[in-house]
């Protein structure tokens, strides 16, 4: 079959023409190639669009980056808290005052409150008396 049919008459005669020497007409769904024009006119919108959504992802990196620098402290604040409320409890480092009770034979170690923090065994050298441990266990 021909690839195009009565190509030398204007669109209004030709579609006549296609009416007449049908069979009957029907519906049917085919790819329809673009013009030479069509194709450079996406192009250029491509083009156009492309460098917009390029600007906009700057934008939103920038809003982004914006946001989680404001929100990075209040999630700290969360988890630091979350942890605390878990735990019941924090580490800290700080002198604290040991203490030997010679009849228990254990040692305590005292805060600056006065609030025992960690108690223990007593080792056999801690054992042994010293003037300072004598009158403290005269006192007891």
């Amino acid at each position: 079959m021909e690839k195009q049919l009565f190509d030398d008459q204007s669109p209004i005669q030709r579609l006549e023409l296609l009416k007449d020497n049908a069979e009957t007409t029907e519906e049917i769904g085919y790819m329809k190639p673009f013009t030479d024009d069509e194709i450079q006119e996406f192009r250029e919108t491509l083009v156009s669009s492309t460098i917009e959504h390029n600007e906009l992802a700057i934008e939103l990196k920038s809003i982004k980056n914006d946001y989680k620098s404001r929100m990075d402290p209040v999630k700290s604040k969360i988890n630091e808290n979350a942890k605390r409320i878990k735990e019941r409890a924090e580490y800290i480092k700080e002198n604290c005052f040991k203490m030997i009770d010679f009849k228990q034979k254990e040692v305590g170690y005292y805060n600056s409150d006065g609030l025992l923090v960690f108690q223990r065994p007593a080792r056999a050298d801690e054992m042994q008396y010293t003037i300072k441990n004598l009158k403290a266990a005269a006192n007891q």
